[in-house]
């Protein structure tokens, strides 16, 4: 007697959570790193300091996870419970998973991004991401401690980093040709799954299996699987990476291009060709030897296949349908997709067409999974890489102002309340920034054992006890309705309500926009600057020392020596009396007006008026840093007339572990990290030409103690 199989492709029962694409514990956790691996967190260096963090793949911890973990965990658990019946986007007809004409679940891009409404059981999206993008950057609850705080903020970079590694498991699960062509499956069991309705995924099941691991992550590191954003140009929403207009969205490719459990080729009355979908269209198909397709892979042929073999008349063969892409897309033989024989006839039925019968059926078989890795895996891996870097590919960059410096205050104020900053839209071509909100952001350490009078500075260098633990953020006011383009624009970010301390070390300052971006509706943008820690500078009234040839000197040591006044210049400054003295009205000390820039800019930063002999000013600014910024008196009644302040760099060595500071020196009684002095020029040598004050100018006795007060014109 004949056996007769009825293969019937009416559609599943489902259970909820039972649907899973590629195996959570397995595969999505290896598809998911390769991502990471492949996407801009680890290829552009400059991604995670940009953020604020540190570079990849450096062990920065968030809840006790790497970045890489993050991905990997939670790629994993958005197949828990029910949410998997979320998993299925149909793009031919543009629907859920459909069963009996009735929607199960929700379309794959509507639960993961969130952007057509919100969805109430669904707490970790993409447009949650988003949401929590933000919160990273800039909460900041002034009930809290600075550590509670820095614990939130890094619960929220977890949260972005978890949220993205949800929304690429549904990119991956688009890679699945089941899941893009209404394929129902139930995986947990007979009983489980309702008994008849048990239908396993023989696709999942192989590509997790231990025998194919190996050779599925190989080909998840190959260039084939390099992102696809931002090479790809058409990627202008999230969304279009499920679908889009130009038809390359990976839904909509894994669907035109391959075939799947049952919604495979079919063969009538001699014909083979599509069946639910109008694509892929069958090729010509090319039979193979049963010995050969499993020497190709290394492996022996079964026992009991090699039993059927052995007849006289049996045909081992295996008759291939290729598609536009792949050589081995499907199999038309005796065996079914786990490669047994079935039987001389199976029954067709697919609820629309005629009852018919054949001897050999479709299935796919591990050769044809083999075949559609090579091309699937790299697409999941190069989607979910290319959505990594579209999340983040928004770029601000930040410069100077036309005044010189960032910030600058007089040296008795407490901290910083005004920035000033020029920014660029530096982002992608076509991805423009209108309408969104800016603020900036101070991160930074303290100086614990910071001393008005800067004493404290003397022994801070390397030792890490004066350095404050936890980091800490002040947020700018906001500034509404800004529009960045692709040159520099200024800003100026008010921080009077939390003002930058001049205790700050270890200082980031960080732009945030959020608004419009390209296409996208509520983007979030940031940038960081490594900016100088508050640099001071000093500016000293010495006019009671007179400059002479290489030697700083007083009126009464000048007047004692005959050979010092012979040298001084103009010669009229002298009295050729006897002994010769030095005029009334020539080098008498001063009082100083001065008028202030920086950086050759014209624009004035502070004025200075009657600045007392022996009396000097302080100013606290913050700059780039690693090169000088050039100051300049517009006034110049004194020498030096210019400066160069040295930008101060005060911050942990995350290698060494140690704290760098910039060396401290002493002037006339006070501290600083610059000293500048203005002495007479009494020889008409070069304004400055070098000379010995720092080792002969004698402490004030009677000059001022404290800073004298300058007018801030930033």
């Amino acid at each position: 007697m004949k056996n007769l199989t009825k293969i019937t492709l009416l559609p599943l029962l489902l259970i909820s959570g039972l649907l899973w694409a590629y195996e959570p514990k397995i595969t999505h956790r290896d598809l998911s790193a390769k991502s990471v691996s492949k996407s801009a967190l680890n290829t552009d260096a400059t991604l995670l300091p940009n953020l604020g963090l540190q570079p990849f793949p450096q062990n920065q911890l968030f809840s006790n996870k790497t970045i890489e973990e993050i991905f990997r965990d939670d790629a994993v658990s958005e197949d828990n419970n029910s949410r998997a019946l979320n998993h299925f986007y149909d793009p031919y007809k543009d629907r859920a998973l459909t069963v009996l004409s009735t929607s199960v679940g929700k379309k794959s891009p509507d639960w993961s991004l969130e952007d057509t409404g919100d969805i109430a059981e669904q707490l970790v999206s993409y447009k949650d991401a988003r949401k929590y993008f933000y919160d990273a950057l800039t909460t900041n609850d002034p009930t809290f401690t600075a550590k509670v705080n820095e614990t939130i903020r890094n619960g929220y970079w977890g949260l972005v980093f978890g949220n993205l590694g949800h929304t690429i498991h549904h990119i991956q699960d688009m890679a699945q040709p089941q899941h893009v062509r209404n394929d129902q499956h139930c995986d947990l069991g007979f009983f489980s799954c309702g008994g008849i309705f048990y239908n396993p995924s023989r696709y999942e099941r192989y590509s997790s299996s231990d025998e194919i691991q190996f050779k599925i992550i190989t080909i998840a590191a190959s260039t084939q699987a390099d992102a696809v954003f931002p090479a790809a140009s058409e990627f202008k929403l999230p969304r279009d990476f499920w679908m889009n207009t130009a038809g390359t969205g990976i839904a909509e490719f894994t669907n035109k291009n391959f075939v799947s459990q049952g919604t495979n080729f079919r063969s009538y009355l001699g014909t083979v060709g599509a069946s639910k979908y109008p694509f892929p269209l069958p090729g010509t198909p090319t039979n193979y030897n049963v010995d050969d397709l499993y020497a190709a892979q290394g492996a022996t042929v079964p026992t009991g296949i090699q039993s059927l073999c052995t007849g006289v008349g049996v045909n081992c063969w295996m008759t291939m349908y290729p598609t536009q892409l792949t050589a081995k897309a499907s199999t038309l033989s005796i065996f079914d997709q786990d490669l047994q024989a079935k039987g001389v006839h199976v029954i067709y039925d697919d609820g629309v067409t005629p009852i018919y019968y054949s001897d050999r059926l479709f299935a796919l078989n591990r050769f044809n999974f083999d075949a559609v890795h090579e091309t699937l895996i790299p697409k999941a891996v190069a989607y979910s890489a290319g959505l990594i870097n579209y999340f983040f590919r928004g770029k601000i960059q930040i410069s100077l102002p036309p005044d010189g410096v960032y910030s600058l205050i007089d040296g008795t104020e407490t901290g910083f309340s005004k920035i000033k900053l020029r920014l660029t839209n530096a982002s992608p071509p076509g991805e423009g920034m209108a309408g969104g909100t800016l603020v900036a952001i101070a991160k930074f350490h303290r100086n614990t054992c910071y001393a008005n009078d800067l004493s404290d500075a003397l022994n801070l260098n390397g030792d890490l006890n004066c350095r404050s633990k936890d980091e800490e953020i002040v947020v700018s006011e906001p500034i509404p309705d800004v529009t960045l383009v692709n040159s520099p624009t200024q800003f100026t970010f008010n921080f009077s309500a939390n003002p930058i301390p001049k205790s700050a070390t270890d200082l980031y300052i960080q732009v945030v926009y959020r608004g419009k971006l390209g296409n996208e509706a509520d983007a979030v943008v940031v940038a960081t600057q490594d900016i100088s820690e508050p640099t001071y500078l000093s500016y000293h009234n010495d006019s009671d020392y007179i400059q002479i040839a290489g030697h700083v000197y007083t009126r009464p040591q000048i007047n004692a020596n005959p050979s010092l006044l012979a040298l001084v210049k103009p010669t009229n400054c002298v009295i050729a009396s006897s002994p010769p003295t030095l005029a009334s009205d020539c080098f008498q000390p001063i009082t100083l007006n001065q008028e202030w820039t920086a950086g050759g800019s014209a624009i004035p930063l502070y004025t200075v008026s009657a600045l007392p002999v022996r009396s000097y000013t302080r100013v606290v600014l913050l700059t780039d840093v690693g090169t000088a910024t050039s100051i300049a008196d517009k006034i110049q009644i004194c020498q030096p007339a210019s400066a160069a302040v040295k930008p101060v760099k005060t911050q942990r060595d995350l290698t060494a572990s140690t704290f760098n500071h910039s060396t401290i020196t002493f002037w006339r009684g006070s501290y600083s990290w610059e000293h500048y002095s203005c002495v007479f020029i009494g020889d008409d040598s070069d304004p400055g030409a070098p000379d010995d004050r720092a080792n002969v100018v004698a402490p004030r006795t009677d000059g001022a103690a404290t800073p004298t007060a300058i007018q801030v014109l930033f």
